[in-house]
């Protein structure tokens, strides 16, 4: 059993296994010290009697010769060991020079692979915002268009709008399809978008005739439904912009009650021709998460999507040891993703995300969350020295060494499904029923907010 784990046996039953445990250990090795010094006595002391009965049978002469061939095999096997050892050694190093080599290389290709990703990411954000600024266009040109027709209105404010509209073009005339997107993309791209056809197949002096022939009976068709469904993708548009511009980071909380991570960078509204909400780089899962709005509950800025500092894995130190199992077992309990440094069988180590995190249960197959995790937790039913969890881009759960972790930190997010949330109410009752207040208050502390 590893250090990791006895310090969370400690924690959760209160049992000092690892003191038993040094002590059975040390009377181990003490009776297993004596046990080989009686044998080791024992063959020296027949060896010495027979090499006694032996010289005093011979004569003085084959005696010495004897003695002469043996220091002779003597030298050739210290020879011989320490040959060995130098290959070894030398082996060794090669190998080690071998596994940095592979471990470089490994780290040079996934730091390619999220550049390339993060420029495929920037190029699509920018094509969100070219749609987002035609739509501006356009809403702009139709409040043109009804500000001509209301003759009350001041003539300053029709310039006005009419240099605002001016400055859109000019800005959407930036994003064109040779900033990587293709003419078929484009296409698509304008047939997708709700409202921006018009603006794509017709010039600005083609527009400015159309503003003038606006029919009247085309703006009295809105409904009062239609006009507050716009009102909320203002209200969302404007929200959005004031998070990305303060904060790097934008925490989204669903209907369900879980949370997503955003970089505000690529965080965008996004529409479509039935539907409309929000869209990213999500950094939990690692992938472009589209959320319609009826999902949306929440959305608050963050300095950084971590809870606290790094921590380092040393299961050797006292403190470091404390320190991974307390915050190992907040963030399984509290459905709190975590993010790794791993140091694999192969000696690679790897950057990964980790989510629907739980102690090794002893079934084969999972699924995540896992069920059952608050039951078995408490009648020890789980591999403390591993731990199960979801990486990004990858279906099928996966084991991790808890002693292969070289540094941890957790998300600042309550990341799970409904079924997680589920197991959680019933790891209430069960804590509750085994007399474990704390860790029924902290789940029920989670839940509450």
């Amino acid at each position: 059993m590893g250090k990791l784990a006895l310090k969370i046996y400690k924690t959760l039953y209160g049992l000092d296994i690892e003191a038993q445990n040094i002590e059975l250990v040390r009377l181990r090795l003490e009776n297993k010290r004596l046990s080989e010094l009686l044998r080791s006595t024992s063959r020296e002391y027949n060896s010495l009697n027979d090499k006694y009965k032996k010289a005093k049978e011979k004569n003085s002469g084959d005696y010495d010769l004897i003695a002469n061939e043996l220091q002779s095999y003597k030298d050739k096997y210290e020879s011989l060991l320490t040959e060995k050892n130098a290959l070894e050694e030398s082996h060794k190093t090669d190998i080690e020079k071998l596994q940095n080599e592979i471990s470089n290389i490994s780290l040079t290709m996934e730091k390619q692979v999220r550049e390339i990703d993060d420029l495929r990411n920037e190029n699509a954000a920018t094509c969100i915002e070219r749609d987002n600024l035609k739509d501006e266009l356009k809403s702009l040109k139709e409040h043109l268009a009804n500000t001509e027709k209301k003759e009350e209105v001041p003539e300053t404010e029709k310039e006005d709008t009419e240099a605002e509209v001016e400055t859109i073009n000019v800005i959407s005339s930036e994003y064109s399809p040779a900033e990587g997107v293709s003419a078929a993309e484009e296409e698509k791209t304008i047939e997708e978008t709700e409202e921006t056809v018009i603006c794509e197949e017709t010039s600005s002096e083609s527009i400015d005739e159309t503003e003038d022939t606006v029919q009247p009976e085309e703006a009295e068709t809105t409904s009062g439904i239609e006009i507050d469904e716009e009102t909320k993708k203002e209200m969302m548009q404007n929200e959005i912009v004031a998070l990305t511009q303060k904060f790097k980071f934008i925490r989204v909380t669903t209907a369900i009650g879980n949370q997503y991570i955003y970089q505000s960078k690529y965080f965008q509204l996004r529409t479509g021709l039935f539907d409309w909400g929000i869209e990213g780089k999500e950094i939990i899962t690692d992938d472009n998460l589209y959320l319609e709005n009826p999902m949306v509950s929440k959305m608050e800025g963050l300095e950084s999507p971590f809870d606290g500092e790094e921590i380092t894995c040393d299961l050797n130190d006292e403190e470091s040891a404390n320190a991974i199992a307390e915050s190992l077992l907040t963030a399984i309990c509290t459905y709190q993703p975590i993010q790794v440094n791993y140091h694999d069988k192969n000696g690679r180590t790897t950057l990964k995300n980790l989510y629907h995190v739980t102690f090794k249960p002893m079934e084969n197959k999972i699924r995540l969350p896992y069920r059952d995790l608050f039951r078995d937790m408490l009648e020890e039913k789980i591999d403390t020295e591993q731990i199960t969890a979801q990486c990004p881009h990858n279906n099928d759960p996966r084991n991790f060494a808890i002693s292969q972790i070289l540094t941890l930190r957790r998300f600042n997010a309550f990341f799970t499904t409904p079924e997680g949330i589920e197991t959680m109410k019933e790891g209430i009752k069960i804590a509750k029923e085994a007399e474990q207040t704390e860790l029924a208050d902290l789940l029920s502390c989670k839940l509450q907010v």
